[in-house]
């Protein structure tokens, strides 16, 4: 059978319009402000206001994508959501965005749990499904979104985040081409990461966390690049728990000799060229989960876009409990994303410690059936979550 490219061939970017400056946090929490911005490397972190769940996310980075590429709901076949922020125990998230992008009934729709990986995997389905000849040419519509959500004061509050990116795979791809059947893979039954299903906020054993995510790097990597002459490839993207953590997993890949650094080239060049260009997302934007690793690969298109180059660029993907897997991916020359990433990081506000604080709480009292209460937005999505109705959640659409 002759090879079908497959990959990613739009894509569309939500970050809420409202964060958390790491330097404000560190002083009210009483901590070291170069603990967060030299330790973690976090600089902000994104803040959805009440009524910004991750359906609403999912619905706005998708009618993004639909405005810029010139696809529209007529050309999807399969949408598929990977979110461990889920909003309900049956209902998925897909359904409630299948509803508010007005999709054709004939789609396929279903959501993608595995913690931080579940995009990553929706994203290989959804390639063997682009690729099969019965999808007739229709478009994979997948969905990254996720809120990552701490208690306030805990030890993991400034590693929070949120975001969504809304991914169209089909043939013949526009922005980059994939390989997922070729990825290593490492999976098992760890516990280092979980939210109950009676939990608003996220738990994790920090140490637990770090070591599972450098151990499922060694063998994915290994699994993929083991056995192979080490090269410097053009760039790479982890998953981000905090930026830092990405700093010492590219150092792995070169202490294992997994990849190797250019002729002449240091390892803090190595940094500037290869890994900080997409990282420069996160240090904004906080991990957003099932959304972070592609957030980075929007930051990366949009960074190389004056180039117009073509690029060979590994992919890390992590979700905690666990999954993990590398791959190559091929940017092509003249990949864009509409520059939908930078523009709408530009139009954000900081929240002081206390309106974040009581956005904290509004957003907890909405879930449990109290009334939404509103905050001042530079840019206020168009859908939003209005709140429940005998047990039902009701959204809206501007």
């Amino acid at each position: 059978m002759a090879r079908v490219d497959v990959g990613i061939d739009a894509l569309g970017v939500h970050v809420p319009a409202t964060f958390v400056e790491g330097a404000d946090l560190a002083r009210a929490r009483g901590v070291s402000e170069d603990k967060l911005r030299l330790g973690l490397g976090v600089d902000r972190f994104a803040v959805p206001l009440p009524g910004e769940d991750a359906v609403v996310m999912a619905a706005e980075a998708a009618s993004r994508l639909f405005e810029t590429s010139g696809l529209s709901p007529s050309d999807v076949g399969l949408l598929l959501v990977g979110t461990e922020s889920g909003v309900d125990g049956a209902k998925p998230v897909a359904s409630f965005v299948h509803g508010l992008l007005g999709l054709p009934d004939d789609v396929l729709t279903a959501d993608v749990q595995h913690a931080c990986f579940g995009a990553t995997a929706a994203l290989a389905h959804a390639s063997l499904w682009v690729a099969n000849p019965g999808a007739g040419g229709r478009v994979a519509l997948v969905i990254a979104t996720d809120v990552a959500r701490y208690p306030v004061g805990s030890p993991a509050e400034a590693t929070q985040g949120a975001g969504a990116v809304a991914l169209a795979i089909t043939r013949d791809p526009r922005i980059a081409t994939l390989s997922p059947t070729e990825a290593g893979i490492a999976s098992g039954d760890r516990y280092d990461f979980w939210r109950p299903n009676d939990a608003f906020d996220a738990l994790v054993d920090g140490g637990a966390s770090v070591q599972g995510y450098l151990m499922a790097l060694d063998v994915a990597a290994g699994r993929y690049l083991g056995g192979r002459p080490p090269r410097a490839w053009d760039a790479h993207l982890f998953h981000a728990p905090y930026p830092r953590l990405v700093h010492k997993a590219f150092r792995r890949l070169l202490d294992q000799r997994f990849v190797r650094l250019a002729e002449g080239e240091t390892f803090e060049q190595a940094l500037a060229r290869r890994i900080d260009p997409a990282l420069a997302v996160a240090r904004q934007v906080g991990n957003a989960y099932s959304a972070s690793i592609y957030l980075q690969l929007a930051a990366l298109v949009e960074a190389r876009e004056p180039l117009g180059a073509p690029a060979d660029v590994t992919l890390f993907s992590y979700g905690s409990g666990f999954a993990a897997s590398f791959s190559g991916i091929y940017l092509a020359a003249g990949a864009s994303t509409g520059g939908s990433l930078a523009s709408r990081l530009a139009r954000r506000r900081a929240l002081p410690i206390a309106e974040y604080e009581a956005v904290r709480r509004a957003s907890v009292s909405l879930e449990r059936g109290g009334a939404l209460e509103a905050f001042a937005s530079p840019a206020p999505p168009r859908f939003r979550f209005e709140g429940l109705r005998a047990a039902r959640r009701v959204y809206s659409a501007a």
